[in-house]
């Protein structure tokens, strides 16, 4: 095979896999932060991956003072930072590039003792920036904590101007869809078409074909500006159909919600009266079998946790309700109304799909943004130690230790071995055998009870004699040895 064609070949592959790693992530929820484990150069980045732009990144001020290629075996993971939106981890990433920039042109500045050394070793302690990355990261979080009081207050003043913002620009769209049905619309195409004619009966001349289709550029962008709106218009109706539906169905699903309540409590109620039972037993008895099947449920999942050891994989949420659901289902709730049992209605709620339409008419300097928050920022390092080189962290940042089984860097949340969990008819099926099991067992107990029989009582262990009892246990010598 030809050398071009191999490497064409080879570039084609590592363009392939650096797709699958951007794609595998949100542009800007991480920064990704890898270290060269012999200089302490520190390379930042979007997606958990490496490629020859990051080393645009460093600059070259002598020899061997920039790599000429990554090396996988050289960069290694340093941390991942995690940010509650994409815009705050953009404005972060740029923050720790002028950061980086700052120390490795500035260095005289704040080291002049530097300038008598050695150029090799004044070339390698400007390349470790190690200890300066951390402080970096340290200064970006506090200043967008400082910024963020002051987008919240922006952010109120803008609602003025963003209402009065699109109520002008919806007025607009209505004024150009009434002209597209009108004469106007007739004036613009009767243009278009004389203009068409000239371009043909110019026969060739390219300074009067230009000029023509220079003329011609104002009223066919009318014209699209035309279709434009009549197209919004039709959006926003299929858009505020659409908020109706949800808001209906949301008012119903509330009053199914009330009705199942009052049924319950007239439940409750009717068992109290038939079986003389105070009320409060009958409630305390609920939340006993809620209780006990919760535990069942919770011992599946620590089987399930002790195989990822101490992974930050969490199980999925679909996962965590299948116990829920089940314990809903035989308590006679029905699986659509399990979610307001779990969580706030109030915390659902998104965006109307009205607001999304608006949303696309407003310019990037009105737009509400959420402003930067350091709650929910989380930093996870290969060495938690190396969080010492900052002076101090904001208080609302979480650091925890990251689980790396190579050089590959793991997302956030994420383990890096496929781990094996159970499918859903799987964990159904353990949880109807556990739940089985335990209500035989609990019917046995109690009639040992009522028999005056008592629980089961263990066997007392065989007690060796003689020089037996000296000796330890030995195991099958002849048994074949397995792996744990």
């Amino acid at each position: 095979m030809p050398r071009t064609t191999r490497n064409a070949k080879q570039l084609r592959l590592i363009a392939e896999k650096l797709r699958a790693k951007k794609a595998s992530v949100n542009h800007g929820d991480h920064i990704f932060v890898f270290r060269n484990v012999r200089t302490n150069q520190v390379l930042y980045s979007l997606y958990p991956g490496l490629d020859q732009r990051h080393l645009k990144q460093l600059p070259f001020f002598g020899k061997k003072s920039k790599p000429a290629e990554i090396r996988a075996d050289l960069w290694h993971p340093f941390c991942t930072v995690t940010f509650p939106s994409v815009e705050q981890g953009h404005d972060a990433f740029r923050k720790l590039q002028d950061f980086r920039k700052l120390h490795q042109a500035s260095w005289d500045l704040h080291n002049p003792g530097w300038k008598v050394l050695p150029k090799k070793k004044l070339i390698q302690n400007i390349r470790d920036q190690k200890a300066n990355s951390v402080a970096d990261l340290a200064k970006a979080l506090e200043m967008q904590g400082e910024e963020g009081g002051s987008q919240e207050r922006r952010l109120e003043n803008a609602d003025t101007k963003r209402e009065a913002f699109l109520a002008k620009q919806w007025e607009e769209i209505r004024e150009l869809a009434r002209q597209a049905e009108g004469p106007e619309f007739q004036k613009l195409e009767a243009e278009i078409a004389k203009l068409t004619s000239q371009i043909h009966a110019a026969g060739g001349n390219k300074t009067e074909t230009r000029r023509i289709f220079q003329l011609m550029g104002p009223p066919k962008r009318r014209r699209r500006k035309m279709f434009w709106a009549q197209e919004m218009l039709k959006k926003r109706a299929e858009a505020e159909e659409k908020d109706l539906e949800t808001e209906r169905i949301r008012e119903d699903t509330e009053v199914y919600r009330e009705q199942f309540e009052q049924e319950a409590r007239e439940r409750q109620d009717r068992f109290a009266q038939q079986h003389n039972t105070p009320l409060e037993w009958v409630e305390s008895s609920d939340r006993e079998e809620e209780e006990r099947w919760f535990a069942i449920w919770k011992d599946i999942l620590a089987q399930q946790r002790q195989t990822i050891a101490k992974s930050r994989l969490k199980p999925s949420p679909a996962e965590q309700k299948v116990g829920r659901a089940m314990l809903a289902a035989r308590r006679g709730i029905t699986p659509e109304y399990i979610g307001f049992y779990e969580t706030d209605p109030a915390s659902q709620q998104k965006p109307s799909e009205t607001d999304k339409l608006n949303e696309e008419l407003l310019p990037q300097s009105l737009k509400q943004t959420e402003p930067f928050k350091l709650k929910g920022v989380e930093i996870q390092w290969v060495d938690l130690h190396d969080a010492e080189f900052a002076e101090s962290w904001p208080a609302e940042v979480e650091h925890d230790t990251m689980l790396i089984n190579s050089r590959k860097i793991p997302l956030p949340g994420q383990s890096q071995t496929q781990l094996p969990w159970l499918s859903r008819d799987e964990y159904n099926d353990k949880l109807r055998e556990l739940y089985d099991k335990w209500e035989a067992d609990s019917k046995i107990e109690a009639r040992k009870l009522a028999s005056g029989e008592g629980g089961d009582i263990l066997p007392e262990p065989e007690t060796k004699k003689g020089i037996a009892k000296y000796l330890p246990k030995v195991s099958n010598p002849f048994k074949r040895a397995s792996a744990p």
